[in-house]
């Protein structure tokens, strides 16, 4: 069962874009949605009283990965990206932030907090749905935010530290700061500190990112090359 919205929407949240560039997935109202990028009618896609939301296309955009509270908790469910029956892939009851899908579509990238006391207690970790135990997979055993998979599968951004992001003009220990991991080596490198460098996000080559950082405190969209460590700004705001 599919439904269109009959009014406006607004304040809608957590977009996810399909692989093809014609769809964007939300969360709005309690439910997964979905309408053309270009707009248009949006269609609700999931129908429960419970909180359904963060999805994220497969690569081969069939299917919509989201979390849900409808069995208690924040489990990961998939569903067909046309509509129709989800199915459960978590059971863990301490839950799961979604972040993305593996480029091979075979796991799907999450967050999770267990054996951590309150402090740096985020783990990133990997679920694979063909697995019929679907045992969660840490990645390693060390805290980061805002995850981004390069588009090989070898490397991930991510975030660490980092104050709330609309304190204006805080510089300190506490400033955010972009690492990346490669899975070959195991090895961890900084890539950005000082200027709150936030929300990583790989572009399709490979070898470039785009981030947010608040050069002379104020945040605007930038693109780093890893190779050149060229770093240009793309937006222009002053405040």
């Amino acid at each position: 069962f599919v439904a269109s919205a009959k009014v406006p929407i607004r304040l809608a949240s957590d977009l996810a874009v399909s692989p093809n560039g014609k769809q964007i997935a939300f969360f709005w109202r309690g439910d997964v949605w979905s309408a053309p990028i270009i707009g248009g009618a949006a269609r609700q896609l999931t129908h429960h009283p419970a909180i359904d939301r963060q999805p994220a296309w497969s690569p081969d955009g069939k299917q919509i990965a989201f979390v849900s509270e409808r069995e208690g908790g924040r489990q990961v469910w998939v569903m067909p990206a046309a509509g129709g029956a989800p199915r459960k892939l978590t059971q863990h009851t301490e839950g799961f932030v979604l972040e993305e899908w593996m480029p091979d579509g075979k796991g799907l990238l999450t967050s999770i907090t267990r054996d951590h006391f309150w402090r740096h207690a985020e783990r990133f970790s990997i679920i694979r749905p063909g697995e019929k135990q679907r045992v969660e997979q840490v990645l390693f055993d060390d805290y980061g935010q805002y995850p981004s998979v390069s588009p090989d599968g070898k490397k991930l951004l991510y975030n660490r530290e980092g104050e709330r992001w609309w304190r204006k003009g805080y510089t300190g220990s506490r400033t955010a700061q972009i690492w990346m991991w490669e899975t070959e080596s195991k090895a961890h490198s900084k890539l950005l500190d000082g200027e709150d460098a936030r929300w990583p996000l790989w572009k399709p080559d490979g070898k470039t990112f785009y981030y947010v950082g608040a050069r002379n405190g104020v945040l605007n969209l930038r693109e780093y090359k890893l190779k050149t460590k060229n770093d240009r700004q793309i937006t222009k705001f002053k405040d």
